[in-house]
């Protein structure tokens, strides 16, 4: 695992520590991407200055190539010229190689120097907002469900109340048919209760002359 892959596998560690409440587990992971990120620009620095020591290293060899075509110059103006600048250009050789080892130093020391602080403060704003964007996410799906929930009860209460109104409809409708199925039943007593009186009449003198018989 390369190191840009390692920081995207802690920021999803951190993230699935955080859903899961575990803070202490949320901050190892996002100070191991920190501690991550910051090798990765160290590592990136360092390249960069590779690069730059190899072009002053480029550098270097095409002045020591033309130090060392001057110096033959020197030499066979020397013999001409024995005592025209000798001294004065060693003198500059030796400078300029001083000069070069000096720098040669000092990216030693920025190599070797030690590796970066991690800034605690940033990690705690860092998580900090994970939690509200995690809050925000959560209060936003709730806000949904319960407007849902809203739309669910409205409906079922306009249902109820069309139910209600049905109902009040139907009643009026079933008193009066109930009314009107009294009112035959009591016609029919009637008629019955008619029929039975005037059947002992009619039967009477039929009684009497099979008693005289």
């Amino acid at each position: 695992m390369n190191i840009e892959q390692k920081i995207e596998h802690q920021a999803i560690v951190a993230k699935t520590a955080l859903n899961n409440k575990n803070r202490i587990s949320a901050l190892s992971a996002l100070r191991s991407r920190k501690l991550a990120e910051q090798n990765l620009k160290q590592r990136l620095d360092t390249l960069a200055q590779l690069e730059e020591v190899y072009s002053k290293i480029e550098q270097a060899a095409d002045q020591v190539e033309i130090v060392r075509v001057m110096e033959a110059s020197a030499g066979v103006l020397r013999g001409l010229h024995a005592q025209v600048g000798g001294l004065e250009k060693v003198e500059d050789i030796v400078d300029e190689l001083r000069e070069e080892m000096s720098k040669v130093d000092e990216i030693g020391n920025v190599i070797n120097a030690t590796g970066p602080d991690i800034d605690e403060a940033a990690i705690d704003e860092e998580l900090e907002a994970m939690e509200i964007r995690e809050r925000q996410a959560k209060e936003e799906q709730e806000a949904e469900l319960t407007q849902q929930r809203l739309k669910e009860l409205d409906r079922a209460e306009r249902a109820t109340d069309m139910a209600a109104s049905v109902k009040a409809t139907e009643e009026p409708n079933a008193e009066s048919e109930l009314d009107a199925s009294i009112g035959k039943l009591s016609d029919m007593s009637i008629v019955d209760g008619s029929e039975v009186e005037e059947r002992p009449e009619k039967e009477g003198p039929v009684l009497l002359l099979a008693d005289s018989t």
